[in-house]
């Protein structure tokens, strides 16, 4: 029993450790598509991820709270500043976001760091 109960435990704390993920890095390539999708050519090891819509909502992210996280994003950019997003799952792997898509599993930021 006292096995059984370690390993719940254990896989307690092993689950969370693959939640709550912040994958912190430098911006560059921040785009506004035709469409009003925001992009961004370079963070981390990601490639052209797609983050929000200044038009419509997507991703949880009002167009309103789109607009803000450009003018943030464009701000780490030129003051050469890291970013920092959390994400629900993954890693921070370039494995974990595929290139043109919407950026998965993000829940909270950007948020610049000093």
């Amino acid at each position: 029993m006292k096995r059984f109960m370690l390993s719940v435990v254990l896989s307690l704390f092993s689950f969370t450790s693959y939640s709550n993920v912040e994958c912190k890095g430098e911006v560059a390539g921040v785009t506004l598509s035709p469409s009003g999708q925001l992009h961004v050519k370079k963070f981390k090891n990601w490639r052209w991820i797609k983050i929000c819509s200044v038009h419509n909502t997507i991703n949880n992210t009002s167009p309103e709270a789109c607009r803000a996280i450009y003018s943030l994003l464009l701000a780490a950019q030129v003051s050469k500043k890291e970013v920092s997003f959390w994400f629900n799952e993954g890693d921070c792997q370039v494995s974990s976001q595929t290139p043109w898509t919407l950026l998965n599993s993000w829940y909270f930021g950007p948020m610049l760091v000093d």
